[in-house]
């Protein structure tokens, strides 16, 4: 049971992680544009591959955080009703195991773990 827990917490804080990490770039790149935009929320590039690959790893990997933290933000603001929110919850607590598994295979494919 503590290795599952440890999957899905695992992934959640790597969508989060990835979330802030884009917003980190994002801001970074409204600075040297010079763009004046209050608070954009999540916005995706795909102007060149790199640009569309970092956006299908952003959407893949970071959803779980964005679907519970915008799910939260619209049932604060009473656009969303509490049986959605915990929908919205469920889904980002699956998402996020995925996630936690995906990124488990990898780093024992890898090495890093045996």
């Amino acid at each position: 049971m503590s290795i599952i827990v440890f999957v899905l917490a695992s992934g959640f804080v790597a969508a989060g992680l990835l979330n802030a990490l884009h917003l980190v770039l994002q801001q970074q790149f409204q600075e040297a544009s010079e763009e004046d935009v209050l608070n954009p929320g999540l916005v995706l590039y795909f102007d060149t591959p790199g640009a569309i690959g970092w956006s299908m790893i952003l959407c893949i990997f970071a959803g779980p955080w964005l679907v519970l933290s915008q799910g939260i933000w619209f049932w604060k603001h009473d656009v969303l009703p509490t049986p959605v929110l915990g929908i919205c919850g469920l889904l980002s607590l699956i998402w996020s195991f995925c996630s936690g598994v995906f990124i488990f295979e990898v780093v024992y494919a890898v090495g890093i773990i045996s």
